[in-house]
C-alpha cells in the first residue's frame, strides 16, 4: 500500500501512549523470547522476532503496540500455552498461596460477608484458598482457562486482580472491564510491578520487560495514579507491586490504614 493511502489516524495512535495519550518514544526493543524467569536461569533461544517497547513522555508508561491486533486464539497459542509455566513457575500455586494468605491477615473478617471476584485468577487456586478459610462467596474468571473462562453474572464487593494489568494490550479497556463488575462502593486489589528506579538505564535489560509473559503494559506510578484515577479511583501501593483503588469504606481502610 502506497505510504499516502495509510489511515494517517492510525500511524498516529500507534505513537501515542494508551493511558494518557501524548507522545509516546521508542525505548527499547528485544527479543520475544525474553521471559520473567531469565532472572533465575531460564533462558530460551532467540525467536528472531523483536517486541518494541515506546514510552510516554508525560506519564512514563512503557507499551508496545505488537501485540494489539491478537486475538485470544493468537495469545493462546504463543503466550498462554503448555510452555508458559516454563516462563512463571510461580502462576499454579506459590504466587495464589502466597496472595491468598495476604488476604487472609489483612481483612478476613470483612471478607466473609462480601462477594468476592479474582480477576484473571487463572487455575481458580486463590479463590479455592479463601473458601477454604471460611471466605465463601469467592468467583475466579480468566478468559485463558478453560474452567473460568465464562464471563460472572452480578457485582462484587472486592475485586482482586493479580499480575493482570501487564497483560494488557489496551490498559483502559481491561480496566474498565473490571470496574463492570463492581458495586458502587467497591474495593480492587490488584498488583503489578512498577518500573524500578533505574529503567532509564537498564531499559530491555530490566526482569519484568518480557513479552514471552505476555507482558506488553509496564507502569509508572504515575501511570497507575492517572488510570485508575480517570475512572474515580484513588490508589494507594501496599508493597512496591501490590496496590489498592478505592473509594473510602471498611475493606479499603483496612488495607490502606485511613
Amino acid at each position: 500500500m502506497p505510504l499516502q493511502e495509510i489511515d494517517a489516524s492510525f500511524v498516529e495512535r500507534r505513537f501515542l501512549c494508551k493511558i494518557c495519550f501524548s507522545e509516546a518514544d521508542h525505548f527499547c526493543a528485544v527479543d520475544f523470547n525474553k521471559n520473567c524467569d531469565e532472572r533465575r536461569g531460564r533462558i530460551l533461544p532467540l525467536s528472531g522476532t523483536l517486541i518494541t517497547y515506546r514510552r510516554c513522555r508525560s506519564c512514563q508508561f512503557i507499551f508496545t503496540n505488537d501485540f494489539d491486533n491478537w486475538t485470544e486464539k493468537k495469545f493462546a497459542e504463543l503466550i498462554y500455552n503448555e510452555a508458559y509455566r516454563d516462563v512463571d513457575p510461580d502462576y499454579d500455586t506459590h504466587r495464589p498461596r502466597e496472595n491468598a494468605e495476604f488476604i487472609l491477615k489483612k481483612i478476613a473478617e470483612p471478607l466473609k460477608s462480601k462477594r468476592i471476584l479474582d480477576y484473571g485468577g487463572g487455575n481458580g487456586f486463590f479463590a479455592e484458598t479463601l473458601k477454604l478459610h471460611d471466605i465463601p462467596d469467592v468467583a475466579t474468571y480468566d478468559p485463558f482457562n478453560d474452567r473460568h473462562c465464562l464471563r460472572p453474572s452480578g457485582y462484587f464487593d472486592v475485586i482482586t486482580c493479580y499480575e493482570v494489568l501487564e497483560h494488557a494490550p489496551d490498559p483502559r479497556q481491561t480496566v474498565e472491564d473490571i470496574v463492570s463488575f463492581l458495586n458502587n462502593d467497591g474495593t480492587i486489589i490488584f498488583s503489578t510491578m512498577p518500573a524500578q528506579d533505574d529503567i532509564d538505564l537498564i531499559r530491555g535489560d530490566w526482569w519484568y520487560i518480557a513479552p514471552r509473559n505476555g507482558h506488553c503494559s509496564i507502569f509508572s506510578k504515575k501511570a497507575l495514579i492517572d488510570l485508575w484515577g480517570s475512572y474515580g479511583f484513588e490508589l494507594k501501593s501496599i508493597m512496591p507491586h501490590l496496590h489498592v483503588a478505592f473509594k473510602p469504606n471498611r475493606i479499603a481502610r483496612s488495607l490502606v490504614g485511613n
